[in-house]
């Protein structure tokens, strides 16, 4: 026959409270897994809501830039053919322009020349070159009643360096200035014909003038370029056409006490 277990009760009553316990236990730990899990759910939730916002703001941001992309890039068109237009246009004025330039008469399309430019031509003439004889000693008179220009005639009536001074404003101005008496050396101007001179009486009370007249074809820097009849190189020596230069100081200078007539046109 089998043997007997033989349990007391005090040992069923420790049991039944080991399992009271460890039931508990397994209650707190089932409790504590669900808090995590909810816990765990409630931080999926505001990470999925993050994305979500956070994809709305990218998306958003995105369509504004593109926006902004596509104003910019309607602009730049835009503009491109505003410039283009204008070139176009600028074109189309060119060719009128030339195509009115190329219509005109020969003389019309000549530059405006000045009156140094002028004056460098003109001294390619015969009777004007350099060193062209004119004036006292040459053995011929030089003097000028009438002057032929282009037609026209321009009453001279002189000779010498008055005649050429004469003859050069006719030529590069076109007709002979008139005639202003006691002016001041600083206001003569390109184009003029200058005259200075002075007047002595000597012991028998008989007057002399002594006297010339230079065409002046340029001022600059205080710089006369000019042009002129019966310049004698050297004294005894015939005279003739010269070219020179001199500053206003030393023209002052040489004429100091001479007074001064301008023809200006």
């Amino acid at each position: 026959m089998a043997g007997k277990v033989s349990i007391s009760t005090t040992e069923l009553r420790a049991q039944a409270s080991q399992m009271k316990t460890g039931a508990a236990a397994a209650e707190n730990i089932a409790a504590e897994v669900k808090k995590a899990f909810a816990t765990l759910k409630s931080n999926a939730g505001f990470l999925s809501a993050g994305l979500t916002v956070a994809a709305d703001v990218t998306e958003k941001r995105l369509a504004s830039l593109g926006k902004s992309l596509q104003l910019g890039a309607n602009v730049a068109s835009e503009s491109a053919k505003t410039f283009e237009n204008m070139d176009s246009l600028l074109r189309k004025q060119m060719e009128g322009l030339s195509l009115g330039l190329s219509a005109m008469p020969a003389s019309t399309q000549k530059v405006t020349q000045t009156i140094l430019d002028k004056f460098n031509e003109l001294k390619k003439k015969d009777k004007f070159k350099q060193g062209a004889a004119w004036g006292t000693g040459n053995g011929k008179s030089t003097w000028v009643g009438y002057y032929n220009k282009n037609g026209k005639k321009y009453y001279v009536g002189g000779y010498t360096c008055y005649a050429m001074a004469c003859m050069m404003q006719i030529e590069i101005m076109g007709k002979l200035g008139k005639r202003l008496y006691n002016q001041k050396l600083s206001s003569v101007k390109a184009g003029d014909v200058l005259r200075y001179y002075k007047t002595t009486i000597d012991k028998n009370g008989k007057k002399h003038t002594t006297q010339h007249w230079i065409f002046i074809a340029d001022i600059k820097d205080g710089v006369i370029t000019l042009g002129e009849g019966n310049y004698h190189p050297k004294k005894g020596q015939p005279g003739i056409v010269n070219y020179r230069t001199i500053t206003m100081e030393a023209l002052a200078k040489k004429t100091k006490g001479y007074k001064y007539d301008i023809l200006r046109v």
